[in-house]
């Protein structure tokens, strides 16, 4: 498989439920991507696209992270840092250590060409270090705006009846990362980035007929994840699930999802609403028996048998204690 990373500047708000740091899904982006690629390319040439999927993955998604960071790794202290009672210092890094949501990416490539273990020790010594260091400012924020309820008898609207919806707004000029592997024997590249143009078009994640989720194409390189040589074990760039079998241990942060179907299948009589499904966020940590491209599984979790929720792991390899 080919692995690249796909730049993209958003140029509207979005409005994607947030069930971790993450800016993007992978799961979303997948669907996201087949239904603008069947619109592209027809029903006919998806189907074959998704055909066997869980064993032949033809794409597999990283979720989509702020440029120049990577998902900070769910790995616990094995010898948690001790500090005298009068030395709160240590406490209060210790405290904004444990909420960060990234790591920035040339902090992994220098921890990986030294050749160390990855531990939480490693980590907190290196954000000790910089924890002095002036903070960038973030690229994204969320805010909450107010709306008005509609009276569909009168298309008007109702006196006293408002309620906020959460989006997230970005900086002008920031930038999301998205890594991705796919299989250029039953895609082109060509494809993918006509696929990825016509979602910046129509718009990313809910709401896109006021005009959410709309982003432009940066640049589609090779992919500059940083990996070690010899590996025991990886860190989920994705949302998804791993098969049972293709691991040995594991630190992760599990999550129920209450996903949803897009517009295209509401006219086919099919309820919006898809059966919940636990997955596990970006950053956590999994010690493979093997390494592979990617890991875990698809649920059919839709009333239709034909449509698949997407699972899989865009692993990032590491040597792990």
């Amino acid at each position: 498989m080919e692995a690249i990373k796909i730049v993209i500047e958003p140029l509207t708000p979005f409005y994607t439920p947030l069930q971790s740091n993450t800016l993007l899904q992978s799961d979303t982006l997948f669907g996201e991507f087949c239904w603008h690629y069947r619109f592209l390319y027809g029903r006919e040439k998806l189907e074959n696209l998704i055909n066997n999927y869980d064993t032949e993955p033809v794409m597999v998604f990283s979720n989509g992270f702020p440029e120049g960071y990577l998902p900070f790794p769910v790995i616990p202290f094995r010898n948690l840092p001790v500090a005298e009672k009068k030395d709160i210092g240590i406490y209060k890094i210790l405290k904004k250590f444990k909420k960060q949501p990234f790591i920035e990416k040339k902090l992994w490539r220098e921890l990986i060409e030294s050749g160390k273990e990855i531990t939480a020790e490693i980590l907190f010594e290196n954000f000790t270090r910089k924890s002095n260091e002036k903070e960038a400012l973030p690229s994204y924020r969320k805010a909450k705006q107010m709306h008005v309820t509609i009276d569909r008898r009168f298309g008007s609207h109702l006196e006293g009846h408002l309620f906020d919806k959460e989006y997230l707004f970005f900086n002008k000029g920031s930038k999301i990362e998205i890594y991705c592997k796919f299989n250029s024997k039953r895609i082109t590249l060509e494809e993918v980035e006509q696929t990825f143009h016509f979602m910046g078009l129509n718009g990313f994640g809910g709401e896109k007929t006021t005009g959410k989720g709309k982003f432009e194409i940066v640049s589609i390189d090779e992919s500059d994840l940083p990996e070690t040589a010899n590996p025991n074990g990886f860190i989920s760039l994705s949302t998804g699930m791993v098969k049972e079998g293709e691991i040995e241990d594991y630190y992760a942060r599990f999550f129920t999802k209450f996903p949803k179907h897009g517009p295209e299948v509401c006219p086919e009589g099919i309820n919006i609403f898809k059966n919940p499904v636990i997955l596990t966020k970006e950053g956590s940590v999994f010690k493979c028996k093997e390494r592979k491209e990617v890991y875990g599984r698809i649920y059919k979790i839709s009333q239709n048998d034909s449509y698949i929720h997407c699972a899989k792991i865009l692993p990032l390899f590491v040597r792990l204690q």
